[in-house]
């Protein structure tokens, strides 16, 4: 099982990726955020 937990880099190219999509395509965001939140829920 792998941990759910991110490395610190991993944590920081995501949030400027995160960021850069907020900006552009808030849309795409909120949808990238509903699947991430369905994959957590499905791995408890």
């Amino acid at each position: 099982m792998h941990s759910v937990i991110p490395a610190p880099w991993d944590v920081a190219a995501q949030t400027a990726i995160w960021e850069d999509m907020k900006r552009l395509s808030p849309r795409a965001y909120v949808q990238a955020v509903i699947n991430i939140e369905n994959r957590v829920g499905e791995a408890k």
